[in-house]
């Protein structure tokens, strides 16, 4: 495509990106300009300060990288490449404010399972191709050629109504396990070891400063990737002599989720920000706003925090019941804004074995887990109640306890956030992905099982398990040995 004319940005992961006339017109659509004012790690910046980077920044590289796939699997196919690339720069497209906290509360709370990826349908196909075609107006008659020649060059008319045949080819891409033939481009750039993950870690490690928990060879990677037939399937493989680097992929993605994006003090600025957004769904009408789309590209993580300030500033003109829920929202902000953080009482970890495991059995595991923090929790409280049943005790520590048991629901935070594996086949098999060489495929089980001298990281599943204190009353507790002890360990004093 040397007759186009290309754009670069750079990019402090991949150097210079480049950035062809139809992704150019579509990273300039205000659906994807908004991107810029979302944070990639929302809760993670109160523990890692660098990692400040946005929604925008990693879709770039999404799109970079999806590039670099297609070059390798389909050489020589522009359509393909551009479809891929476009797919990357557009997969994050539905995320709101605070990305993954509000998956987790206003999407969630309005029927969209999967959040971000239902509206990103929503987006994709009924509302991108107008905003590209209304800005393709805009633009100098020297752009408007370009685009409509690179459009006709991959097979699309040079018109504007192909500009949502080409949007609907992206969306089939994204949505590629459930649609035949587009398997392996869907795995190109959001399977286990797509574009998306590659570069969410590789920008994530960067930006976080935690060099030494891992290591991505991208290159590697993909250049030892290929389509193979599996059962009369075209798959995506990857080279069985890549199983280091796969591990090493797959150990760094473990190792982020436990220490940065799960960090105990990440997490407990993530349920903070979870809360507030439950609150501002009703105070700035977020649902409404959500099935507006004109009204969907206001929103932005400062949308949220300034528009609580601004209802927080005017509450002497709310009823009771807002002017009480603004004041809580305002209140989580404050806190926010001076790092005045939950505080972790407890903070261990279950490791369940692959072996124990079936798709029926990861839900009975978490439920079990919850059941055990419950359970902890609980203990705490017939302690506390133990205590105040005593001699013993000062007069204002017997006041304070009091007051903390009357309040005791509204103080403890139980937390089991999402599971996160290091080596698990069922990622791969369900999303079609599979090991090969020369001719004959594996699906990674099979590998595993046919190559058991191959060293591989463990298997399984492990959960987090956090109690959070929305006051902190450790000492007190502390004081009174109130806090019982976890699976016969005590709680390590290092939070503290």
């Amino acid at each position: 495509m040397d007759f186009l004319k290309v754009k670069f940005v750079r990019d402090p992961i991949h150097g210079e990106i480049e950035l062809y006339p139809i992704e150019s017109l579509v990273a300039d659509t205000r659906a994807m300009q908004r991107l810029r004012k979302l944070s990639q790690l929302s809760g993670a910046v109160y523990t890692y300060p660098g990692a400040t980077h946005t929604r925008f920044a990693h879709a770039l590289g999404a799109m970079h990288l999806s590039g670099l796939y297609a070059r390798r699997l389909y050489p020589g196919d522009d359509r393909v490449f551009t479809l891929a690339r476009i797919a990357g720069l557009v997969h994050d497209i539905g995320h709101g404010p605070f990305s993954h906290q509000f998956d987790d509360t206003v999407y969630h709370a309005m029927g969209l399972k999967r959040g971000h990826d239902d509206y990103r349908e929503k987006l994709i196909l009924e509302i991108l191709h107008k905003q590209m075609e209304q800005l393709l107006q805009l633009k100098p008659k020297a752009f408007r050629d370009q685009f409509y020649r690179h459009m006709e060059y991959i097979g699309f008319s040079p018109k504007p109504s192909s500009i949502e045949e080409l949007m609907h080819e992206v969306f089939n891409v994204l949505e590629g396990k459930d649609k035949d033939g587009y398997s392996v481009m869907f795995n190109m750039v959001q399977g286990p070891i797509g574009a998306d993950r590659m570069d969410f870690l590789l920008r994530d490690v960067y930006y976080s400063g935690v060099r030494g928990v891992g290591f991505v060879d991208y290159q590697r990677i993909i250049r030892h990737t290929a389509r193979r037939t599996y059962k009369g399937k075209e798959v995506i493989a990857y080279h069985k002599k890549n199983i280091d680097m796969i591990s090493s992929f797959l150990f760094t993605r473990y190792m982020m989720y436990k220490h940065v994006y799960f960090h105990k003090t990440s997490r407990a600025a993530d349920i903070m920000i979870q809360e507030l957004l439950e609150l501002a769904a009703d105070i700035l009408k977020l649902p409404e706003k959500v099935k507006d789309t004109d009204e969907f590209m206001q929103l932005s993580d400062a949308y949220i925090t300034e528009g609580i300030r601004f209802f927080y500033e005017n509450r002497a003109l709310l009823d009771e019941k807002s002017r009480a829920k603004v004041e809580k929202a305002y209140e989580l902000l404050r806190r926010l804004e001076s790092r005045d953080l939950y505080k972790p009482l407890l903070d261990t970890m279950k490791y369940f074995d692959e072996s124990e495991l079936t798709k029926k059995t990861i839900v009975d595991r978490k439920d079990m887990v919850k059941f055990e923090i419950q359970a902890f929790i609980g203990k705490i409280k017939e302690n506390m109640e133990n205590v105040l049943s005593s001699v013993g005790i000062e007069a204002e520590d017997r006041q304070e306890l009091s007051d903390i048991l009357e309040h005791f629901d509204e103080i403890f935070i139980a937390d089991v956030p999402y599971y996160i594996t290091v080596f698990d086949p069922r990622e791969f098999t369900a999303n079609d992905v599979f090991i090969y060489d020369t001719d004959k495929v594996w699906s990674l089980s099979e590998y595993l099982e046919e190559e058991s001298e191959q060293p591989v990281l463990m298997h399984g599943v492990v959960y987090l398990l956090r109690v959070y204190l929305r006051k902190d009353i450790r000492n007190l507790l502390v004081k009174y040995n109130i806090i019982p002890s976890y699976g016969g360990d005590n709680v390590p004093s290092t939070l503290w």
